[in-house]
């Protein structure tokens, strides 16, 4: 209702709404941090590691492909 009241009243309750929002989002994020131990909840990589390759090559050339992959020179 202070939002339809005369007067700069509603300034006031934005404000105080801002500050109770970070004052709550202050306190959680201490909680969510001390719950966690401060360690983060992702892993990171610092390489991309294949899991299997694909080679492609013209038929003419497939039998040798498959005689050097087999280790056979």
């Amino acid at each position: 209702m202070g939002l339809f009241a005369d007067g700069p009243v509603w300034l006031g309750l934005i404000l105080g709404g801002i500050a109770i929002g970070a004052a709550w989002g202050a306190v959680i994020g201490l909680i969510s941090y001390a719950a966690t131990g401060g360690r983060r909840d992702f892993t990171s990589l610092t390489a991309i590691v294949a899991g299997r390759y694909d080679i492609v090559a013209d038929a003419q050339h497939a039998r040798r492909a498959r005689e050097l992959l087999a280790g056979g020179d």
